[in-house]
C-alpha cells in the first residue's frame, strides 16, 4: 500500500470522533487560505518602505499568480481523482469546485503566499515563521477533511516555493 493510502487510511477514522477538531480543521481548510492573505498583505503595507511597495507588491502577486497557473495546469494534465471520490467516502467539506488533488491548489496558494512573506520583511524572523505555520495548518487541513494525499500536499508546497523562488531568485 502506497505512503498515500496509509496517511489517508490513518487519518479519515478520526473523522466525527471530536466534533471540535474536525471543525476546527474544516475551518482551517475553507478560511486559512483568506486569513494568510490578509497576513502577508498587512505584513506588505505595513513593514515595506514606501518607495519599493508597489514594485514588491506587484512581484509578489506574479509570483503567486504563475504559481496558481503552474498548479492548474498540472492538476489537469495529472487529473487525479481525490482520495474521498477514489474511497466512495464523502469529504469532511463541501468542494465547491471539482477540480483534480494534484497538486493541492490550497497548498500550493499558501506555500506561496507564505514564500512570497520571505521577500516582504524588514525582519523576516517571526513573520514568515507564522506564514509558514499557517501555510503548514492549511496544509494539513486539505489532508485532514479528505480532498488530498499527503503526495497532492508535497506537489503544492514543491510548486508554491519553487515558482516564488524562481520570481524572487
Amino acid at each position: 500500500m502506497s505512503i498515500d493510502k496509509l496517511f489517508h487510511n490513518w487519518i479519515t477514522p478520526k473523522w466525527g470522533k471530536n466534533l471540535l477538531r474536525d471543525r476546527f480543521w474544516g475551518f482551517v481548510t475553507l478560511y486559512g487560505i483568506w486569513v494568510l492573505f490578509v497576513f502577508v498583505l498587512a505584513n506588505l503595507i505595513i513593514a515595506t518602505p514606501a518607495d519599493s511597495l508597489w514594485p514588491l507588491f506587484k512581484q509578489s502577486a506574479l509570483s503567486v499568480s504563475l504559481a496558481w497557473t503552474v498548479m492548474i495546469c498540472l492538476s489537469y494534465i495529472i487529473k487525479r481523482p481525490r482520495p474521498f471520490k477514489v474511497r466512495g467516502e464523502k469529504a469532511l467539506v463541501k468542494m465547491w469546485l471539482e477540480t483534480p488533488s494534484f497538486p493541492s491548489g490550497h497548498t500550493t496558494l499558501a506555500f506561496a503566499l507564505a514564500s512570497a512573506s520571505c521577500f516582504s520583511s524588514l525582519q523576516p524572523g517571526i513573520v514568515v515563521l507564522a506564514a509558514f505555520i499557517m501555510a503548514a495548518m492549511v496544509a494539513f487541513s486539505r489532508l485532514y477533511v479528505g480532498v488530498h494525499y499527503l503526495s497532492d500536499i508535497f506537489g503544492g508546497i514543491a510548486v508554491g516555493v519553487g515558482v516564488v523562488w524562481l520570481v524572487f531568485g
